[in-house]
């Protein structure tokens, strides 16, 4: 397992594509497709994606606006907004949460 951290700070804006393994951690702002098959992206609370997110675990606790594949867990707290189309083995949705889109739960 890698454990490495990666992090888009909250004042920072990323446009692209972005692969990443280990842990991706978003504060700022991202717009484009997020990579990372193996990894857990994080949104913070004051992160916000425009874009498709592939990754093996995701939690969202601020905005996602785009699709939503997570290999083994999707978490949506309580500030957490996704608007797109969720596939995921096991989701979390805590009370307050949104999705706006349609889910798909694989096997």
């Amino acid at each position: 397992m890698n454990d490495s951290v990666g992090l888009v700070g909250k004042n920072v804006e990323v446009s692209g594509e972005i692969n990443f393994e280990g842990t991706l951690r978003i504060e700022g702002k991202v717009k484009g497709f997020i990579h990372g098959n193996t990894g857990t992206v994080s949104i913070g609370s004051s992160g916000s994606v425009k874009g498709d997110i592939s990754a093996d675990i995701c939690i969202v606790d601020g905005l996602l606006e785009g699709d939503l594949t997570a290999m083994t867990r999707v978490e949506i707290t309580r500030t957490g907004q996704v608007e797109g189309n969720v596939t995921t083995k096991e989701l979390i949705i805590a009370e307050g949460a949104v999705l706006a889109g349609n889910l798909v739960m694989s096997k």
